[in-house]
């Protein structure tokens, strides 16, 4: 991403209302941000974001860009589509496990047998996005 070739974005508009980029800055670094996960399709946020930053003089979050799942038919899974969530409180995992696939990360071969918060703390652990590197989008069956 070339951080020169963004346009110029408005952090502030007339109805005093701060604009997207300068507020998911100022909120990440008023948070201690410094990895940053987004979908494929946000790629062009960076640049902008990066040089709020540095503007700011404060040092930028790592940033990785995930494959976005999608339906058969392209739509992308969000919650503004009111697609269905991933049930953390699902006591075998399946979801979890299921999108960990989706995404080709590592699934531990008894995944049917250990809670939902230990599977995440596994995924972390071993969590490569080189596993997905040049995957924009990953289809799943249903919705």
């Amino acid at each position: 991403i070339d951080p020169t070739a963004h346009h110029d974005r408005v952090v502030l508009r007339r109805d005093g209302v701060y604009g997207y980029h300068l507020t998911v800055a100022a909120d990440d670094m008023a948070s201690g941000v410094t990895d940053v996960v987004r979908g494929a399709d946000l790629p062009g946020s960076v640049p902008v974001q990066s040089a709020i930053y540095r503007a700011l003089g404060a040092a930028c979050p790592r940033y990785a860009h995930c494959p976005l799942v999608v339906a058969s038919d392209g739509s992308k899974l969000a919650k503004s589509q009111h697609s269905l969530a991933i049930d953390a409180g699902d006591p075998a995992g399946v979801a979890l496990g299921q999108a960990l696939r989706l995404l080709r990360q590592a699934i531990p071969v008894d995944l049917d047998q250990i809670q939902p918060a230990e599977l995440l703390g596994r995924a972390w652990r071993a969590w490569s996005p080189d596993r997905f590197q040049g995957l924009r989008t990953q289809p799943i069956s249903g919705r």
